[in-house]
């Protein structure tokens, strides 16, 4: 759960489950126009009259349509004593039955009853609050949230692709002002403690973690666009997964080394620099260890604090971790595909030390199934899908010459 509190920097990344049964606060009781500037109209239900102007005082029914004018606005009080204002150029919708008002576009400002949980929903978010007095701005594809007093929750109504899209380009954009603030080097120890406040570091660094692991699978969905609505496909075309905004330049893998040998150092109980979750958060939200972050994280969750091994023994340690992993692996995919290890292995090496597909080399390595040329190309597919992801990160992000083909084909 993200619970926001006088934070400023809330945008639709938001996420949380939801506890406890928030009533919606107009579900049943509808509205009343409290106070209305120039041009403000009402519709009973969507399609089923034309707008017509409301005036003071006038009572709305649930699932009532509210649209106001450029230079127009309007409050509305409900009977619990909530208030919601509506700036000019939006659209709200109220409740009907268990719903919840729907913020449709434009600008509001909502201050609660504190007798009741207030419910609001957005294209993007669902807002609970409770006592709590904030403000939101409604675009297309984006909704902001700022909390003037009191505390809300937000959770992100958006699914799939769509809410990977809608998640990595608004914390894109915090991440940029994350990065400017880090170039000032005047601010006050308070300037801090406030920036702390609003976002502090450690959930920053799961933000920035969760963003990785999304870009990554946008990548992957481009290669399946046909799967998507035209919109959402246009949207992960557009997407520019700017990583270097996510790589320290003061976290390198000496240093990821160095924090994984004083945990181990550290007897049980006592204060190492970094926890295990900790760590692993840090090497997850470095761009610099997308392609061995998995590989990092498995061996430091596999460490027991208090084992006393220093540097060079965790670096000895990992490379072995690994070797031993890749070889669990190739033993996985021998015995899947009918292959002896020690060709397939081979085959795997020489692709890595050239960093070029070797078309021929395949041929004479399946040629030990003695399979017909139907039934091999089918597994020439089948297993050429199974090596591509190893391949890759076992290449580190160099390109291997001779691979699209088979990229195209999964």
């Amino acid at each position: 759960m993200l619970a926001l509190h006088r934070r400023a920097l809330l945008t639709a990344f938001a996420a949380s489950a939801v506890f406890g049964r928030f009533r919606a606060f107009a579900a049943n009781v509808g509205a009343k126009i409290s106070a209305v500037v120039n041009a403000v109209t009402a519709q009973p239900k969507e399609g089923t009259a034309e707008p017509t102007p409301v005036a003071e005082g006038q009572d709305l029914p649930p699932g009532t349509i509210i649209a106001t004018g450029p230079k127009s606005g309007a409050e509305l009080t409900y009977a619990d004593g909530a208030v919601l204002v509506i700036g000019q150029r939006s659209t709200a919708t109220l409740a009907i039955d268990d719903t919840a008002d729907t913020l449709t576009k434009g600008a509001f400002r909502f201050r609660g009853a504190s007798t009741a949980n207030a419910l609001l929903t957005t294209p993007l978010l669902r807002i609970e609050a409770r006592s709590a007095e904030f403000v939101v701005a409604v675009a297309e594809g984006q909704t902001i949230c700022g909390v003037v007093a009191g505390e809300i929750t937000c959770t992100s109504i958006k699914k799939g692709t769509a809410a990977k899209v809608a998640f990595v380009k608004h914390f894109k954009e915090v991440q940029k002002l994350q990065t400017q603030l880090d170039q000032y080097t005047d601010l006050t120890a308070e300037q801090q403690a406030q920036i702390e406040t609003i976002l502090p570091e450690d959930e920053l660094r799961s933000f920035r973690g969760q963003y990785l692991r999304k870009a990554e699978e946008l990548r992957a969905d481009r290669k399946q666009a046909g799967d998507l609505d035209a919109t959402t496909k246009n949207e992960v075309e557009q997407l520019d997964f700017e990583f270097v905004l996510f790589a320290s330049s003061t976290i390198d893998y000496d240093y990821i080394m160095k924090l994984i040998a004083d945990y181990s150092a550290k007897a049980p109980g006592s204060k190492a620099s970094m926890s295990r979750e900790q760590l692993i958060g840090l090497i997850a939200s470095d761009a610099k260890f997308m392609d061995e972050r998995e590989d990092i994280s498995d061996y430091v969750r596999g460490l027991k604090a208090g084992e006393g091994l220093d540097e060079a023994a965790i670096r000895t340690g990992y490379e072995k971790f690994k070797a031993d992993k890749a070889a669990k692996e190739m033993a996985a995919l021998s015995e899947k595909h009918g292959l002896p290890v020690a060709p397939l292995q081979a085959f795997v090496e020489a692709i890595l030390a050239r960093r070029i597909f070797d078309g021929e080399a395949l041929t004479e390595l399946l040629a030990l199934l003695e399979l017909g040329w139907k039934a091999r190309a089918q597994k020439e597919l089948a297993l050429m899908g199974d090596l591509l992801p190893l391949l890759k990160k076992r290449a580190g992000g160099r390109e291997i010459a001779g691979l699209k083909a088979y990229e195209d084909a999964r």
